[in-house]
């Protein structure tokens, strides 16, 4: 009978490059065997006994309940009601315990066997227990790693984790622990990392982590921590990394963070709290485009635009809106529509008066009121009157440029509109968009604090984030003003082709003072475009993914945005020869009175200079056929004027009349003057079809 191989084995020496088929187990770095061999408590490998490695068996002895492998205890996911505890003879290093209903069976003594003392790995998680023994991990002083996670634990006591001396990773996420007693991680002198987050935590008392030298990194995040107070992290020298967010915090002391020297990165929910925390690396989030630790405009050229401008915006336009209530030989449409965008840029004025006082009032300290500041009803109607200013504006530009396209490319198709007309329209203007600035006021939960995500309570859509209602902010800042700018834009080029079309078949006085006109009124909306444009193409640019730089955004919106609130009035009503010859006449009439005032000859009494002009030639007729010539000169000896003269009409005859051809050519030229100054004071033409007023 044959022999398979040597009886002392030595033919399966030197078999470490041996290839093992289908079906066979290769040794260690040996010879080959059949895989019905592994795990048959029989050490077929007989150099390193490797198909024995890893093999699973029944345990604990008690009960057999667990699988072991090696020096796990696999009892994850059996529905256990009763600890599955071993025997000495057994030495179990990891427990895998999760996925039971251990909670009424663990005890202060569960673990007080002495060889548990070996135990290096507990995973408790999923048990539904609702709190921690007293000294139940006094004994596992070599356990690294404890997970608790996913259980309903609602409180750690100062000993629940007392005796872990070695512990490396601890997980108690998804709990609803409501407090952590003070000292209750004293133990724990080696855990570099802990996690607290989503829990129901309203405070962290004095002290409640001393004794976590080594930590680096906690993790309180997803709590409702309100409040927090002096001493909360006392015993951290170490820490580098702290996560705050997703918290209610509403105060937090001002010396919360000294006990945190090495704190290189910081997590809040809002910048005021980074404020605290100078010392700091980075701090999440970064401020915002406006406002420092200190001032809500931390930029001072931005602080003093914004002052000019709202002042200028408010000043102007009030003006606007005066003048053109008293000054009725202007055409009517024309100005009631320039009147309601006075309106409009006088609400702005108001919104950028607003801010600027906010920011002087909180000058030093904005930080410590950013949230109320931004949460309050005046922020929120800052917002508004920004949002329906700007609507405003650009509905009304609409509708001048709507009109004067009719007029000039249907003069005769489509009828002008009239004042009953304008008024109508206006008023359904003022109704959309007092309706489009209130909605995000209504109380929707998908707006939030609409007005309050900035400091300057706007929310123009000029960065990649997606705040709540950012979609409604999108539908009206970019595509409804961007449809809007379309139409203003390609009505005027029409108009200009028609204009050029027609230019050189009109060359009166009529079309050139049109012209001037229409030039005024092209500048008003060309300057309102190119505020707009660069708003709409970064909006949609941002849209994309771009993200602008802050001082980008805080330009746009604090000085772009309300800069047409400023120039508008210049150009349409403060810029024009009716209002400049208003205000010279009204300067010279009071230049002329305060220096009368100090002629004694002609003390509390006023001559302006028809009156002396009248007065010199008063002609009074006294008798038939006679006129009394009245003097304004005096006697220098009495200071008496010279007495009237009379004049007989037959009397130098010829000498008279050549006197009278004379003032008949001077009152010729006072009416064509009169005429001129009334032109001029009825104001610039809006229609073509109204070409007499300049």
């Amino acid at each position: 009978m044959g022999r398979d191989g040597c009886e002392d084995r030595s033919h399966l020496i030197h078999c470490e490059d041996k290839e093992c088929g289908a079906g066979r187990f290769k040794c260690r770095n040996s010879f080959c065997i059949d895989k019905d061999q592994l795990c048959d408590n029989n050490p077929d490998c007989f150099i390193n006994f490797t198909d024995e490695d890893n093999c699973s068996y029944a345990c604990p002895l008690d009960n057999k309940v667990c699988t072991c492998v090696e020096a796990k205890m696999l009892c994850d996911d059996l529905g256990l009601k009763e600890l599955p505890l071993t025997n000495p003879h057994e030495r179990i290093s990891e427990f895998h315990w999760a996925g039971n209903a251990f909670r009424s069976s663990i005890s202060p003594t569960s673990f007080n066997a002495s060889h548990y003392d070996a135990l290096t790995m507990l995973d408790l998680s999923r048990n539904g227990m609702t709190s921690i023994p007293g000294g139940l991990f006094g004994s596992l002083w070599r356990l690294t790693y404890l997970n608790l996670a996913n259980n309903s634990i609602h409180r750690l006591h100062n000993r629940s984790l007392a005796g872990l001396k070695n512990l490396r990773q601890l997980f108690l996420q998804g709990n609803k622990i409501q407090r952590l007693d003070s000292g209750v991680f004293m133990d724990l002198g080696q855990l570099p990392t802990l996690d607290l987050s989503h829990q129901n935590l309203t405070s962290l008392e004095i002290n409640t982590f001393v004794g976590l030298r080594s930590l680096k990194l906690l993790n309180v995040s997803g709590n409702q921590l309100s409040y927090l107070q002096n001493g909360a992290f006392n015993g951290l020298d170490g820490l580098l990394t702290l996560d705050l967010s997703h918290n209610s915090l509403v105060l937090i002391h001002t010396n919360v963070f000294y006990s945190l020297p090495s704190l290189a990165l910081l997590y809040t929910d809002e910048f005021r709290f980074c404020c605290l925390a100078s010392g700091v690396d980075q701090c999440y989030p970064e401020g915002d485009e406006f406002s420092s630790c200190e001032d809500l405009m931390s930029n001072i050229v931005l602080r003093l635009c914004i002052w000019v401008l709202g002042l200028i915006a408010s000043v102007g336009n009030g003006l606007v809106i005066v003048w053109r209530a008293r000054n009725p030989r202007a055409s009517k449409v024309h100005s009631f529509l320039i009147t309601n965008l006075a309106v409009g840029d006088l609400v702005m004025g108001v919104y950028l008066v607003i801010i600027a006082t906010v920011d002087a009032h909180y000058r030093g300290v904005y930080s410590l009121h950013d949230a109320q500041w931004r949460s309050s009803w005046l922020c929120n109607l800052a917002g508004f009157f920004a949002m329906f200013s700007s609507e405003l504006s650009v509905m009304t530009l609409t509708v001048i440029t709507l009109d004067r396209l009719c007029c000039i490319i249907f003069p005769l198709k489509i009828r002008r509109l009239g004042v009953k007309g304008a008024f109508g329209v206006m008023a359904f203007v003022w109704l959309v968009v007092f309706v489009i600035a209130f909605i995000p006021l209504s109380g929707l939960p998908s707006f939030g604090n609409f007005y309050g995500r900035s400091p300057v309570c706007l929310a123009l859509p000029l960065t990649p984030a997606r705040p709540p209602g950012w979609e409604y902010s999108v539908s009206v800042f970019l595509v409804l003003n961007f449809l809007s700018l379309v139409l203003i834009a390609l009505s005027y080029v029409w108009m200009f082709l028609v204009a050029r079309k027609t230019r050189t078949a009109v060359r009166s006085r009529e079309s050139k003072g049109d012209s001037a006109m229409a030039r005024r009124m092209t500048l008003i909306v060309l300057t309102d475009l190119l505020c707009w444009i660069p708003i709409v193409a970064i909006g949609f640019a941002s849209m994309a993914g771009m993200h602008p730089s802050n001082q980008v955004y805080a330009w746009i919106a604090v000085f772009i945005l309300p800069i047409n609130s400023a120039i508008n009035p210049v150009l349409y009503t403060i810029s024009t020869a009716p209002f400049i010859g208003h205000v010279t006449n009204r300067a010279r009439y009071f230049r002329k009175s305060f220096m009368n005032s100090f002629n004694a000859d002609t003390k509390n009494s006023f001559i302006d200079d028809r009156t002396v002009q009248s007065f010199m030639t008063d002609r009074r007729p006294s008798r038939r056929g006679e006129t009394i010539l009245y003097s304004t000169k005096r006697d220098k000896t009495t200071g008496k004027p010279f007495p009237p003269r009379t004049a007989h009409p037959n009397h130098h005859h010829h000498h008279n009349n050549l006197h009278h051809h004379s003032n008949n050519h001077r009152l010729q030229g006072r009416v064509e003057l009169m005429r001129l100054k009334s032109l001029r004071v009825a104001g610039p033409s809006y229609s073509i079809a109204n070409s007499n007023e300049v």
